[in-house]
């Protein structure tokens, strides 16, 4: 419980007085025992800039704040009853003495009447529902209500069609029987057809067949109808005789040659493009070109031959490339070369010229045949 208790000072005659029209003057006090702080009040404190300050029995208290008419200081704590002596000096160096009483705290006095009722609060969280009660009484009807919307009319459609499309409510016949459709659906040509597919609901269905009545007198003749469309087109008849046999075709002209001394390839130190083979076509005309070259490496050095062999006509028209890696120490491969050719001019010269681009050191070409073969 905070309690203000006001302390009787006695005032005495400033001991101290440096200027006369700056001299402090106390006229009250109260302490503050819920906070331990002493409040003055008088006139003078603060003349000038500086704080004043208050010695209590000799030792400087902490000011809190002061004013020229209030000045508030913190006591020092674990103080028993009794009476104290003041000293103020304020900003101008002017001093007045004091004495105060620290009183002891009295019993607690009696609870004072119930304040205002505050305002209310929030709201707090709903809590869980209670168990259901018995059902009650079942009241009166209520009053009729308003009439409903009108219900979708449905669309008739005649003969069912697998190729169709068909919405919610048309409605066609199927075998003497009504469906009505109850969801969009089609076209489904191999799908169900209605009686069966659960896109559709039988609306009505269609009634029992009576017995065959008598078969009615056969009418008169009626007129001859306009004639109808060509029929389609029959079997094919069987073949005709065979014609006379043709001339005898055959291989106009062919040459080959074989190339059997071996050729060294050029090396990238020395660049160039090795003929292998080579084979003259005496006639104008097409014709098909084979060739085969046998290729050795035999490099000790571990090094690869990446070879590149062309067929060359008349030494610059290259129609056709091979391509091949040999391994080292010796390994042996065979490159093909085949195309077709067409001579428009006579003699031509073909040549299967190859060239070597890697860096083993001996890389050798033999038995190399070039054929061609005049077909027309």
């Amino acid at each position: 419980m905070r309690r203000m208790i006001v302390i009787a000072f006695l005032l005495f005659a400033p001991l101290l007085a440096v200027s006369v029209s700056a001299a402090p003057t106390v006229q009250s006090g109260t302490i503050n025992y819920v906070t331990n702080q002493v409040t003055l009040t008088g006139t003078n404190f603060v003349p000038g800039k500086p704080k004043p300050t208050i010695l209590f029995n000799g030792a400087a208290l902490a000011v809190v704040s002061a004013t020229n008419t209030q000045v508030i200081a913190t006591l020092p704590t674990g103080l028993t009853p009794g009476t104290f002596n003041l000293t103020l000096t304020n900003s101008a160096g002017n001093s007045v003495e004091f004495d105060m009483t620290y009183g002891a705290i009295g019993p607690q006095g009696p609870a004072g009447p119930a304040g205002p009722a505050g305002a209310q609060g929030l709201v707090g969280p709903i809590g869980p529902a209670g168990p259901a009660g018995p059902r009650g009484l079942t009241g009166a009807p209520g009053a009729p209500g308003p009439d409903g919307a009108n219900g979708v009319g449905f669309s008739f459609l005649n003969a069912f069609d697998p190729y169709a499309t068909y919405a919610l409510n048309n409605v066609v016949t199927y075998n003497g029987s009504s469906y009505i459709a109850i969801v969009p659906n089609g076209p489904n040509p191999g799908g169900p057809t209605p009686d069966k597919n659960p896109s559709w609901s039988l609306m009505a269905a269609a009634g029992a067949t009576g017995p065959v009545g008598p078969a009615g007198p056969q009418g008169s003749l009626g007129d001859p109808g306009p004639q109808g469309l060509m029929g389609n087109p029959g079997s094919p008849g069987p073949a005709g005789p065979a014609g006379p046999q043709g001339p005898t075709g055959g291989v106009l002209s062919w040459a080959a040659n074989i190339g059997s001394i071996p050729v060294t390839l050029c090396l990238p130190s020395n660049p160039c493009s090795s003929t292998v083979n080579s084979s003259v076509l005496a006639n104008v005309g097409t014709y098909i070109l084979s060739g085969s070259q046998a290729f050795e490496n035999n490099d000790q050095n571990n090094n690869l031959a990446p070879l590149t062999c062309a067929i060359v006509a008349n030494g610059t028209n290259t129609i056709a490339l091979s391509y091949a890696t040999l391994q080292p120490g010796g390994n042996r491969n065979t490159l093909p070369l085949n195309t077709f050719y067409v001579a428009t001019s006579a003699p031509t010269t073909i040549t299967i010229q190859c060239n070597y681009s890697g860096t083993a050191t001996n890389v050798a070409a033999f038995d190399g045949i070039l054929t061609a073969i005049q077909v027309q």
